[in-house]
């Protein structure tokens, strides 16, 4: 692996655990779902690095807007970690009339694309050192053939 793809993922692997620790620290993962999902997948063939995570982290990030009503399943499936008996149909009402915490202040979610920003210029920053320290190795190697 090069040191721009190892490198890569490292960053990669930090922008998800600052993801982890959002959920985290902000408690909207009490399932553990979200965070359990996250992943990497490297592709040297395609000299790529993805980050996966679970479908819903979109309604971490960004909330659910007033509307429709939502899953009582997925309600009643978060409702059952809390220490306090909820009714999901309430809470559904109360989405589908209001929206969630997350949508209202966004502060409140994971913040993605302040993250994303963070990873990019880092990105930016080192990746032509990184790549240039790669070149020079495989450089290196090809005078000793």
């Amino acid at each position: 692996m090069s040191e721009l793809l190892y490198n890569t993922e490292k960053l990669v692997e930090q922008f998800n655990q600052s993801i982890r620790d959002d959920l985290s620290s902000k408690g909207i993962d009490n399932t553990q779902e979200a965070a359990n999902s996250m992943r990497i997948e490297v592709n040297e063939r395609k000299n790529s690095v993805t980050s996966y995570g679970i479908f819903y982290m979109y309604y971490l990030d960004k909330g659910r807007a007033p509307g429709r009503f939502p899953p009582v399943d997925v309600i009643t499936e978060w409702a059952v970690n809390k220490p306090v008996e909820i009714s999901p149909y309430l809470i559904g009402r109360k989405i589908a009339r209001e929206g969630t915490e997350i949508f209202k202040n966004s502060s409140k979610g994971i913040e993605l694309d302040k993250k994303r920003k963070a990873l990019l210029d880092e990105l930016n920053r080192e990746a032509p050192r990184w790549a240039k320290q790669d070149l020079l190795v495989k450089m290196k190697g090809i005078n000793k053939i």
